[in-house]
């Protein structure tokens, strides 16, 4: 039920350091895990700090500069977002309840997601026009990596 989110703090800690799979994320807090907490998913190479949860309305202006100046800077976000069978206004392409997915870069309006399943059938990674991106998106998670990461790639 929440593979996505396995996947995504998967993708976020292979951005930089060793590949890891959602199974070695899954393992490694199967027993201790809080089921909607992408920071301890993220695991030892990153830190998720959540800038914005469930809201009645799509990303202000403030939230999606901070999002922006991430990728910029090379950090991964991971979000949340909702598709039609939720109250929310818009409706993501990318799935029909409730999904996460990484984000990994930005560049020229367009920004590259880093997503394992689609239950729309709209798309799995890739470039993907901002607007379509950040439609419904819900939660808003942005990743900075740890400091032996970062000394590991100086």
């Amino acid at each position: 039920s929440i593979g996505c989110m396995l996947t995504s703090a998967a993708v976020v800690s292979s951005a930089h350091d060793v590949e890891i799979t959602p199974k070695t994320v899954f393992d490694k807090r199967r027993n201790s895990w809080a089921s909607d907490d992408v920071n301890y998913l993220a695991g030892d190479s990153f830190t998720c700090t959540l800038h914005w949860a469930i809201g009645s309305q799509n990303l202000d202006d403030k939230r999606m500069a901070l999002l922006y100046d991430a990728l910029e800077k090379g950090y991964p976000v991971i979000i949340r977002v909702h598709g039609s069978n939720h109250q929310y206004p818009g409706s993501s392409k990318f799935t029909s309840s409730q999904h996460y997915m990484a984000l990994i870069d930005y560049k020229d309006g367009k920004i590259f997601v880093g997503n394992s399943y689609s239950s729309s059938g709209y798309g799995l990674s890739g470039w993907y026009d901002k607007n379509v991106v950040l439609t419904s998106v819900r939660e808003l998670n942005i990743c900075v990596p740890s400091q032996s990461v970062i000394d590991k790639y100086k």
